[in-house]
Formats: structure tokens, C-alpha cells, sequence
């Protein structure tokens, strides 16, 4: 959806409940796999220092809990290459049966992955010939590329949603992670940059809905 290279399957890992990932509380995996014989191409191990469960005899969103995870699993690589080509081969079934890209939730429990949810990937375009553009100035900040442009506008710090309303037409909107509640300011911005998440976390998918310029995982933007 990044890219709108539809040659090429994108897919995030982490570990924990999946909510993680949607909220940008967590900076996931990133692994690209091609389609023309599923050869992964490319791999981003983010490192994680929590991962969110749901607690012993828990049935309420409230009860899931925080569990800190030691250094080597922060580390290593949330899924193994296996499971990375057999997620991309069922990501290619799907596509072949709806006839259009999808967006896939899943998960892995107790060595099985499940297929949450699909739906059509909507932000699609046409592939062209991009203009190389040259910036004379130094890189002050790097992270993933969630949605492709190149903007300038005063930058807004924005902590938390309580403070939208300082985020003005034409402002760089930063924060920690963005939710639902940040989209009257996402809507006035003409760029986004967060701290954590991936490329299908919240800030990511609503600038692609935008139309402006998102950088996620930046890790240390705020």
C-alpha cells in the first residue's frame, strides 16, 4: 500500500496481541516478499520492548496486560522464514480469489496462523515515472516510509490529543503514535511523523487516506 507495488507482499510481525500493531503503540517487523516465486526480498527486525496479553481468566479488552520482554526477545525476529512464506502464499490465494490486492489481518496461536480479516487494499495507485527530487539538507530524522510525498510546514509537538487544536493548516503534526482522536488535526496537516508503529498502524493508514506524506517508527521524533 506504501509503494503501490503490487509485484511485492508486505507483511508486519510482532509479538503479542495484535491491537499493538493497529494503535502504533509497538513498531512491528517488516518483511517484503516477491510475488514471482516467493523469494522474501527484504527484512526489518524493529525491536520490541513489551508485548500486550490478555490475563489469566480475562474476557474484557481491559483485562489484557503488559509483559515486559527480555533482551534477546526484543531482538530476534518475530516469525521465522517459514511463516513469513507461508503468510505470503496465502496473501497470493487471497488476492487470486477477491481478483485485487487485500489487506490481511492475522495471527499465530500455538503453532497455527489464522486469517483474522481481509479486505481490498483502497489506497492503490498507478505506477509511474517519479521525479527524482534533490534535497539540499541534512537528514535530521529517518524512519519507515508509511506514505510517499514531500512536505515542509512549521512542526507541531503533539503529546496528546488534548492538544490538537494546536496543530494548524499547513503544520508537520508529530507525536508519540496517533488515534482516531487525532484525526481533526491529521486532516489540517500536511505531514505526519510518529515515534512508533509500522506501515498498518493507525497514522500510517489515515495518511494514505490523506493523500500526505507519513513517517512512522522515527523512535525519537517527540
Amino acid at each position: 500500500p506504501v509503494t503501490s507495488d503490487t509485484s511485492k507482499i508486505a507483511i508486519e510481525a510482532g509479538l503479542g496481541l495484535g491491537e499493538t500493531i493497529v494503535s502504533g503503540s509497538v513498531t512491528p517487523d517488516t518483511y517484503i516478499v516477491d510475488k514471482d516465486g516467493l523469494k522474501i526480498s527484504k527484512k526489518e527486525v524493529a525491536s520490541q520492548e513489551w508485548k500486550l496479553v490478555r490475563s489469566e481468566g480475562g474476557e474484557s479488552k481491559e483485562a489484557n496486560v503488559k509483559v515486559a520482554l527480555t533482551p534477546e526477545e526484543q531482538a530476534q525476529q518475530k516469525i521465522s522464514d517459514e511463516d513469513i512464506i507461508a503468510l505470503a502464499k496465502i496473501g497470493k490465494r487471497l488476492e487470486d480469489w477477491y481478483q485485487f490486492p487485500q489487506d490481511i489481518e492475522w495471527a499465530k496461536e500455538d503453532e497455527q496462523i489464522f486469517i483474522v480479516q481481509t479486505r481490498p487494499v483502497t489506497t492503490i495507485k498507478e505506477m509511474g515515472v517519479e521525479a527524482k527530487l534533490e534535497i539540499d539538507a541534512p537528514v535530521l530524522l529517518s524512519g519507515a516510509p508509511a506514505s510517499p510525498g514531500v512536505a515542509y510546514g512549521p512542526v507541531k509537538i503533539v503529546p496528546d490529543p488534548s492538544m490538537i487544536d494546536k496543530v494548524l493548516k499547513g503544520d508537520v503534526l508529530v507525536a508519540e503514535m496517533t488515534t482516531p482522536d487525532f484525526v481533526p488535526a491529521m486532516k489540517r496537516a500536511v505531514a505526519i511523523v510518529t515515534d512508533r508503529g509500522g506501515r498498518t498502524a493507525h497514522a500510517a493508514i489515515v495518511s494514505r487516506e490523506l493523500g500526505i506524506p507519513c513517517i512512522v517508527g522515527s523512535e525519537k521524533a517527540t
